[in-house]
């Protein structure tokens, strides 16, 4: 057993302004602070742009060569950056909790391999990660406070895809195997395979009180019933499957095509859909905690229709597009309030790639 946990514990094109980005002139390294409230709007020329909404934006900050994965509180971000080894040439991703008004960074424990695929529990209190050589090699997943980022071996080694895994609760985690069975892992340090058929490149996705969904290895989305291991298909040509906070709904992005995409918000009681939005590709989202937000980042051929937007389950709630920049790869994420928003994108400088995390804070 691995314990360390204690169990207690839409606008249009027009809309849309152009900001202009690059370093920091001093202060905390990497940081930049825009403020774009009212008329006095800062605008520094370089040659890195990124195109934002003004009209729904309060201040935009930039931070250099780090990927923003999310909110321990609303002042403290989760956060990777590569770095050199010391012992070799090879470039590897650590992890770090940054504190931007500190001007502070607490890396967590360093290791040979990249440590990726962070995810926070829904009260932040922990982040479970994989280490692995590379994106698409198998992985070893681990879970650690963010109190003291010691880390505890959650999988044996190797033995998840490196995406795989999220937080049920607080306390609980739901993983496929890479044969397909699904696991759950709580914070006490023990693991129970669930009573459901293993499905070969299952993606695991909610935990309900009756049953699990999950996406097969013929991209369907399957719900396994607890009960007798019954199992049915309640969508085809699932990309990806994101629940909601409260299990209640699945955004579903799905392809209808070559250049189509869906997003759409499937409900997990009644079975119905709802479609959001369309594009040639949907890249990263993310709920509010609250479940009354879902952020989304897509690319479109249609003019106006890319870029970074948040939507509502509820349909009478306007879709409010935030940049008109596409930011694929890495996550989005809202802050504990959901009013901030952290979204990370490659830029280029010169002869070589950066990265820069965008944490944005918008109007209600």
């Amino acid at each position: 057993m691995y314990k360390i946990f204690s169990k207690k514990a839409g606008l249009t094109a027009a809309a849309v302004g152009l900001l202009l980005s690059g370093c920091a002139p001093g202060g905390t390294e990497g940081r930049e602070v825009i403020r774009l409230a009212g008329k006095s709007i800062t605008v520094i020329e370089n040659q890195n742009e990124l195109v934002v909404n003004k009209a729904a934006l309060i201040s935009l900050e930039r931070y250099e060569d780090r990927i923003g994965l999310g909110w321990v509180d609303e002042d403290t971000l989760l956060m990777a950056k590569s770095e050199q080894s010391s012992l070799n040439a090879l470039i590897r991703q650590r992890l770090l909790l940054f504190r931007p008004g500190a001007g502070k960074e607490d890396y967590f424990p360093g290791s040979v391999y990249n440590q990726v695929e962070a995810e926070l529990s829904p009260d932040g209190s922990a982040v479970f990660y994989k280490e692995s050589e590379g994106v698409n090699a198998s992985a070893t997943g681990y879970a650690a406070r963010t109190s003291d980022r010691t880390p505890v071996r959650v999988t044996e080694e190797n033995a998840i895809p490196v995406k795989e895994g999220r937080w049920i609760d607080n306390a609980h985690l739901l993983y496929a195997g890479l044969d397909g069975s699904l696991y759950v892992w709580d914070t006490g340090g023990h693991t129970r395979k669930l009573p459901v058929p293993a499905a070969t490149g299952a993606q695991s996705v909610l935990l309900t009180d009756g049953a699990v969904f999950y996406i097969g290895g013929d991209s369907r989305l399957y719900e396994a019933r607890l009960d007798g291991g019954a199992v049915s298909a309640v969508a085809e040509h699932v990309q990806t499957a994101v629940p909601s906070p409260d299990g209640s709904r699945i955004a579903l992005v799905r392809t209808g095509g070559p250049g189509r995409s869906t997003l759409s918000f499937y409900n997990v009681k009644s079975g119905k859909e709802r479609q959001v939005a369309g594009g040639t590709a949907f890249h990263n989202s993310c709920w509010s905690k609250d479940g009354s937000r879902f952020a989304y980042s897509v690319a479109s051929d249609h003019a106006g229709q890319s870029g970074l937007f948040i939507s509502s389950p509820d349909p009478a709630v306007e879709t409010v597009q935030l940049s008109a920049d596409v930011f694929p790869g890495y996550p989005i994420a809202f802050s504990p309030s959901g009013r901030q928003l952290l979204a990370s994108k490659v830029m280029a400088e010169g002869n070589r790639n950066k990265t820069v995390a965008y944490r944005m804070t918008f109007k209600k």
